[in-house]
């Protein structure tokens, strides 16, 4: 009831100030010119013929896993929980508005080196991968615990024609996080956080992946009011010197990061994509 209350209240005060959070991205940064073109083009539905051909592609994997009743083991955690396939994508796959929205940012930005932590059933990776450019020594990185999660998740992502470079990596985070940091020039462009509703967690992510941010980073955090915990760990994110743009969107937060900027002050909004 709480977050419910606290949703309601940020819609209205979001839409409220919608012009002036509109006029203030505008006029902040290239990159923030950037998001706000793409949040304009999603709110008011404008895409390409060939956008919305791509997008009816990719639900259309959506609409097979929420079909599925293969059941799934969550025993890599040390937990006897299990669920089925259609149950894990209904309640975590990202809704289709903010795969939409997330893709076109990354298409938006030229990204060439994408990561997401947290890649469940791969519903939001193929919008990520798909909207890399097509182009050699561009990649996609993925991390996931569940092993099956990854093997459904790898299969998907082979079937869409792009050459991309792919990685599905399964592991804990702690271990395979590392590792992904010893590729050579390695330069993130867009990070999709999602892989532990914990503050510690959450925020050595962020951190450990300093060093790698390209500039103008973009680096989304999902359910940053899922728990207090990722409350908080939003909150400290956004005190970062170089994190130049914070947006709480409710469903997602998104920073920009720069170290060579040096604005009068850090801009933070409130917005609104969709009510999902």
């Amino acid at each position: 009831m709480v977050k419910k209350i606290k949703k309601a209240k940020h819609l209205i005060t979001s839409n409220l100030r919608l012009k002036k959070s509109m006029d203030a991205l505008h006029h902040h940064h290239a990159s923030t010119r950037n998001i706000l073109r793409v949040f304009k083009r999603v709110r008011n539905k404008e895409y390409t013929n060939e956008e919305l051909a791509q997008f009816e592609i990719l639900e259309e994997y959506r609409d097979r896993l929420l079909q599925s009743d293969e059941i799934i083991s969550y025993d890599f955690f040390g937990s006897d929980q299990k669920a089925s396939v259609s149950e894990i994508c209904e309640k975590a796959a990202s809704p289709k508005i903010w795969c939409q929205f997330l893709h076109l940012i990354i298409k938006e930005m030229n990204a060439s080196c994408v990561l997401e932590i947290g890649t469940n059933l791969g519903v939001s990776g193929q919008y990520y991968l798909t909207a890399i450019e097509d182009r050699p020594y561009h990649q996609f990185i993925t991390l996931e615990g569940i092993p099956r999660l990854c093997e459904i998740a790898r299969e998907q992502f082979s079937k869409l024609n792009v050459s991309v470079e792919t990685e599905v990596i399964q592991g804990d985070f702690k271990d395979t996080l590392p590792e992904v940091l010893k590729i050579e020039d390695l330069e993130l462009n867009f990070v999709f956080i999602d892989g532990n509703h914990k503050y510690e967690p959450t925020v050595s992510y962020f951190n450990q992946l300093k060093p790698f941010y390209a500039r103008n980073a973009v680096i989304v955090f999902d359910d940053i009011y899922w728990t207090p915990d990722m409350q908080q760990a939003w909150e400290k994110v956004k005190e970062d010197p170089d994190v130049i743009c914070a947006i709480d969107f409710f469903k997602a937060g998104i920073v920009i990061y720069n170290t060579e900027f040096k604005a009068k002050e850090k801009l933070e909004l409130e917005m609104f994509l969709s009510r999902d």
